[in-house]
């Protein structure tokens, strides 16, 4: 009998530390598609999607706006099938001109914590680099003009995420301000806690 339990507790062990991949694929344009056991997250889908939570980086960026299920595109925390989601606001414009927002997402999903950069038009605030926190994994639109290149890199590179993912749109610019020559290129990425070197690495995702 103890033999049996003694085994019982080694197999409840390894199955609570098993790990499952987060994988992260450029699906086009401003769309990345998040999958992993808990279900699929789209960010700024092309496409409307029921069975996924999808993301979008501003409520005036959202063309599906009208219907609600499984669709967050506004500051604020959510819980969606076990996993964590905060939008965070941020300027999309200048501030003093505009008070459209960009929201920045940060989702913990199978202890790997993901960033999602959206459309900031302006340096982050103190308070939103506190509420953004330590991060593993920045997903960055390479296409994103609300900001100079060099503020787009100087944003990037002080969030210190251990991964950054950016999309090959326009992004040539972007990687030469970040100082990287020759780019680690994927079609996707699968990532686990374990696997996140403490050495940055910054890939380009193709689709």
């Amino acid at each position: 009998m103890l033999f049996y339990l003694g085994y019982l507790i080694i197999l409840i062990t390894i199955l609570a530390k098993k790990e499952y991949d987060v994988e992260i694929r450029w699906q086009g344009k401003s769309f990345f598609e998040v999958s992993s056991a808990y279900g699929n997250i789209l960010i700024n889908p092309s496409e409307n999607n029921s069975e996924a939570t999808q993301l979008f980086s501003g409520f005036n960026l959202n063309p599906y706006k009208e219907k609600k299920v499984n669709i967050i595109d506004s500051p604020g925390e959510y819980e969606v099938k076990g996993i964590a989601i905060r939008g965070i606001p941020s300027p999309l414009t200048d501030p003093s001109l505009s008070r459209d927002i960009n929201v920045l997402y940060v989702v913990d999903l199978e202890d790997v914590r993901l960033g999602v950069l959206g459309y900031p038009g302006h340096e982050l605030s103190a308070q939103v680099m506190q509420q953004i926190g330590k991060i593993d994994v920045l997903i960055v639109d390479g296409s994103t003009t609300n900001l100079e290149i060099n503020e787009l890199a100087s944003m990037i590179r002080s969030l210190e995420s251990k991964i950054v993912l950016i999309s090959n749109y326009n992004a040539s610019k972007l990687l030469v301000e970040l100082g990287i020559k020759e780019p680690t290129i994927e079609k996707k990425i699968s990532i686990t806690k374990s696997n996140i070197s403490e050495d940055q690495k910054i890939i380009l995702l193709e689709n």
